[in-house]
């Protein structure tokens, strides 16, 4: 895997970006950001990925690519944490993550994560 690592990384940050949005509608959610990412556990052992600024009554919903729900987050001020742990506080595996935000008005914001462990 090692050897590999740099193939992967540059496959993820061509296909994650940054903070690259899949969907971006014009609401408050629009300049949200997500990072780090590719969140990297040898990079970021404790850090979480932050989604911000976040509206107060916003939700945060974390999916894998089958569209599996892994974690519910709460919003705390402007911004929500994941720890990269399911809904069971188990560590989650390496893989593409897909989140959906959404705020009061009935805005919704999608995208893509990674998680490298």
């Amino acid at each position: 895997m090692k050897k590999y690592r740099w193939l992967l990384l540059t496959l993820l940050a061509s296909t994650v970006g940054a903070q690259a949005p899949v969907a971006v509608d014009t609401s408050a959610l629009s300049g949200m950001k997500v990072f780090p990412n590719p969140w990297q556990s040898n990079v970021h052992p404790n850090v979480p990925i932050r989604f911000t600024p976040l509206p107060g009554s916003s939700t945060v919903e974390i999916f894998t690519i089958a569209g599996q729900r892994v974690r519910s987050l709460g919003v705390s001020g402007d911004e929500a944490d994941w720890d990269c742990t399911n809904d069971d506080g188990q560590a989650v595996a390496s893989g593409i993550y897909l989140y959906l935000v959404k705020d009061s008005r009935g805005d919704k914001l999608t995208g893509k994560l990674a998680v490298i462990r």
